[in-house]
């Protein structure tokens, strides 16, 4: 939703709708109390419930809303750890990035003055200095940018399985070598090669992806690059002030 007021709004034309029939089990509000990782949405949890027999009678399903802002941060972190190889979603992987993550989901908490990450500054100046440090350290504007271009060259090409891509977050620059569907054991070994290949104080990163895991990606969120994009925007605010 485009506000966290609509957000609001929402939820709560849900939990009154008197023609849904699902049965409410209860709500998880993650914007009055964010997650340490700085995730914040609302979670209405239901056992489905028809007024005819299903097959899916008794199952729970969760329906998660959240700000447009939440969103762009939520796919941020998804564009990060698949870019990283780590499952920073999950709370897991680099310390930095997870705290980078959290400083950020607070610095949009602010501008629209809910609740903040909890252990992070509450101070606008101290957090941004923290997050201008984090940004400069990690590259992050470079490693999103960088990534999202080379996303958006893998979704444009067709009949090839796997893209070995070997990042330069500093440089802005990806170099892409296609495999076919057959060629899964020669890509593996290209991927480890490379790898081993790369000095170690580099800020070069090598991923191989199965294009299959892009498309999958791109269909579960549509505006996926645009809110990488937005959240580099975002972040250029944040540090600038």
């Amino acid at each position: 939703m485009p506000t966290i007021t609509q957000v609001r709004r929402l939820e709560q034309r849900y939990r009154g709708e008197s023609d849904f029939s699902h049965e409410f089990k209860g709500c998880k509000d993650y914007i009055l109390q964010p997650k340490a990782s700085g995730y914040r949405g609302i979670h209405l949890i239901y056992r489905f419930k028809l007024r005819e027999s299903s097959p899916y009678e008794g199952l729970q399903v969760e329906i998660q809303l959240r700000s447009k802002f939440q969103h762009v941060w939520a796919t941020a972190v998804e564009a990060a750890g698949t870019f990283t190889n780590q499952a920073l979603k999950s709370s897991q992987g680099s310390a930095e990035w997870q705290r980078f993550f959290a400083l950020m989901s607070s610095y949009i908490a602010q501008l629209a003055k809910s609740p903040l990450v909890p252990n992070t500054p509450t101070d606008a100046d101290e957090l941004r200095e923290e997050l201008r440090a984090l940004v400069v350290k990690l590259h992050v504007i470079g490693t999103l940018q960088t990534y999202n271009a080379t996303l958006n060259k893998v979704e444009r090409r067709s009949k090839v399985k796997y893209y070995l891509m070997d990042l330069d977050p500093e440089g802005r620059t990806v170099k892409v070598t296609t495999f076919s569907a057959t060629e899964n054991e020669e890509a593996n070994e290209a991927y480890t090669a490379t790898e081993k290949g790369l000095p170690k104080d580099t800020n070069r990163q090598v991923v191989l992806v199965s294009v299959d895991s892009i498309q999958a990606l791109r269909q579960a969120y549509p505006n996926y690059f645009l809110d990488t994009t937005r959240f580099v925007e975002i972040v250029e605010n944040a540090i600038a002030g």
